[in-house]
């Protein structure tokens, strides 16, 4: 029986293991994941979930049933992996043979270089980095945020109602200035691959191939942070891929 193996235990790999169910495959599929918790949904992790506490059950995602009989190895990162041989080794040594892998780790926060204690510096990505600072949000805690995205206007919004005093420091000109503006730059890329799409030989004022033209600004906003995703695409868009 062939094996899948799918390291990150997030939505992403939750999506890929309902997906393979749904698309008729009936082999084995194994999570791997470095937090002991189900999937859950992240987002609230900024919200209400760091106001009213952290609560991962009360979060998880609704699973299809087609993936009740995959395996859970969680609270157990992997450590490498072997394409050749087809084996992922976990942190505690164990061996994971494959015959497909899936990596959906997502990303992670940068973990800047400031000299000074470490106490007291926290990054949000999960459920326990949320417990941890909402420990410290009590009333009259200071709080400075690096950053002022999604993440960070929401941390600095729930802890204001929380009766912290906060202070935002970003290198732009004004908050949300980069989602705002990524939105609007994947609103452009999706409709003018449709428009080249259906215009083959459609070039640029430089004679360019309008695909090739994509496909260099894509590459360019991806090393910039750019991340393609956007709720309000037309058509059914959830997410854009730009194959180089």
């Amino acid at each position: 029986m062939t094996e899948v193996v799918i390291v990150g235990a997030g939505l992403g790999g939750l999506r890929v293991a309902e997906s393979l169910r749904t698309n008729g495959y009936q082999g084995g599929i194994t999570f791997v994941g470095d937090e002991p918790h189900l999937p859950y949904n992240r987002p609230p992790l900024s919200k209400e979930a760091l106001k009213g506490g952290v609560d991962p059950e009360s979060l998880e995602f609704r699973r299809k049933s087609g993936v009740d009989d995959v395996r859970w190895q969680l609270g157990i990162a992997a450590a490498s992996c072997d394409l050749a041989h087809r084996t992922v080794t976990l942190a505690d040594g164990a061996v994971l043979n494959f015959d497909a892998l899936a990596i959906a780790t997502g990303i992670r926060p940068r973990d800047l270089s400031i000299a000074g204690p470490r106490s007291g510096r926290f990054f949000l990505r999960d459920a326990s980095d949320a417990a941890a600072l909402r420990e410290r949000l009590t009333p009259g805690t200071r709080l400075v945020i690096l950053g002022a995205g999604f993440i960070g206007c929401e941390v600095a919004a729930t802890a204001r109602t929380l009766g912290c005093e906060v202070d935002v420091v970003t290198m732009d000109d004004v908050p949300m200035f980069r989602p705002r503006a990524f939105t609007l730059v994947t609103r452009f890329l999706v409709f003018t691959a449709m428009t080249a799409w259906f215009q083959p030989n459609l070039t640029t004022a430089h004679n360019l191939p309008v695909m090739s033209y994509l496909k260099q600004l894509a590459r360019f906003l991806i090393r910039n942070g750019w991340r393609g995703t956007d709720s309000t695409y037309p058509m059914g868009f959830s997410s854009m891929t730009l194959c180089a």
